[in-house]
């Protein structure tokens, strides 16, 4: 008799379970569209430089219990005048946004975390101090509800190239980053961030002095930004 109802109530939960991932896909499925193009309708309210995205996809299954917003290869050209196509400000296979599936009830979405790899930041100021990265738009209170909510907590970037190439103070860094992971209330104008970094210093010049040549670092600092 026992065992009858142990049996029962396994058939209970598992019946339900697979019910709530059946809805939830279905869900998914319907609302996909609309989820990928507010996405990308909120990116370009922050964004002015041109993005190029070959593909947003979502995902659930494989990165459960969290929903993911794909953006697939990833392309913003660099912001100098006079740049082309083959001007890279920054490049990368994927990004991932992960929010809560049961946001797509609410249609507000709390992006928690972010990931980014493969890629790659060329950062570069010239000899009279322009740089090619001013892309982030002057914030507007529009006094409209935003879909996304950037509440970041934690960022991860893997098998990432980072190039700083200053020709004003004749500095050059570059680095590969096996992996790297930031910290902290990310979206707040004053925070306190930590990072956690397994790379390598590929070199880091200032003017004709070579510091550093392809060394393996590890860092962990704490920074207070303001």
């Amino acid at each position: 008799m026992r065992k009858k109802r142990i049996i029962k109530i396994a058939k209970w939960f598992f019946g339900t379970l697979l019910s709530l991932f059946l809805l939830i896909s279905l869900l998914l499925y319907i609302y996909k569209d609309d989820i990928c193009q507010a996405a990308i309708d909120e990116a370009n309210k922050h964004l002015k430089a041109k993005v190029t995205v070959s593909e947003v996809e979502l995902t659930f299954w494989s990165t459960f219990p969290n929903l993911s917003i794909d953006f697939e290869h990833v392309y913003v050209q660099d912001q100098r005048d006079g740049s082309t196509s083959r001007d890279t400000l920054m490049y990368t296979d994927l990004i991932r946004l992960k929010v809560n599936p049961f946001d797509v009830w609410r249609e507000k979405y709390k992006v928690k975390s972010l990931e980014i790899h493969p890629g790659v930041l060329n950062l570069h100021v010239d000899s009279v101090g322009n740089n090619n990265y001013d892309i982030f738009k002057e914030p507007e209170d529009t006094g409209e509800s935003e879909s996304f909510d950037f509440k970041l907590k934690d960022v991860q970037f893997k098998n990432f190239r980072f190039n700083y190439i200053n020709d004003a103070t004749a500095q050059e860094y570059r680095t590969y980053i096996n992996s790297m992971t930031l910290e902290g209330n990310l979206s707040k104008d004053v925070f306190t961030a930590s990072a956690r970094s397994d790379l390598k210093i590929i070199a880091a010049k200032s003017g004709n002095l070579t510091l550093v040549s392809n060394k393996p670092a590890k860092l962990g600092v704490g920074v207070k930004v303001n």
